[in-house]
C-alpha cells in the first residue's frame, strides 16, 4: 500500500521534471531499510526484516510526500483517507489478531465499500456519479 501512494505521488516529481530527486527517496528508503535491518534482524528474525521493509517504504513514502507538497501542492482530503485508514488498520487488527469465522471476514473485506456511504464519506456529486455508473450496469446487465 505505501509503494502504491508512493508511486502515485511521483506524477508531481515528474511534471515538474524532478526525475533527479528519486535517486533521494529511494536513497533515504535503502538506508532506512539497511540500518533498520542490522537491528530488527537479529533480535525478531524474518518479522524484523519484515517490518525493516514497512519502514523503507513508509520513509519513500513520506520523503516523496513532503517534497510533493513543496514542488507541486496537491490538497487532499485528509479527513476522508484517515477514516479508510482507520477502517483499514482496524480490519487488519481484527483479522490477523482473532480466530473469526468466514462470514466476519468476508465483511472485513467487502465492508469498506458498504460503509463508506452509511459514515457519510460521499459527497453529493460522488452520490450522483455512483448512481449514474449503477443505473448503467445494471440496464446494461438487465438485457
Amino acid at each position: 500500500m505505501l509503494y502504491g501512494i508512493y508511486v502515485n505521488l511521483t506524477i508531481g516529481i515528474y511534471i515538474e521534471k524532478k526525475s533527479e530527486w528519486m535517486v533521494i527517496f529511494t536513497g533515504l528508503a535503502a538506508i532506512c531499510n539497511i540500518g533498520s535491518n542490522f537491528y530488527l534482524m537479529p533480535a525478531y528474525g524474518m518479522i524484523g526484516a519484515a517490518f525493516a521493509t514497512l519502514l523503507a517504504y513508509f520513509v519513500m513514502m513520506l520523503s516523496i510526500f513532503i517534497a510533493n507538497q513543496q514542488l507541486y501542492k496537491v490538497n487532499y482530503e485528509y479527513g476522508r483517507m484517515a477514516w479508510i485508514l482507520a477502517y483499514l488498520i482496524l480490519s487488519l487488527v481484527l483479522f490477523y489478531s482473532f480466530d473469526l469465522n468466514l462470514w466476519i471476514r468476508l465483511f472485513l473485506v467487502i465492508g469498506m465499500p458498504l460503509l463508506i456511504p452509511i459514515l457519510g464519506l460521499f459527497k453529493a456529486d460522488e452520490k450522483e456519479m455512483l448512481k449514474r455508473i449503477l443505473r448503467q450496469f445494471f440496464s446494461r446487465n438487465a438485457s
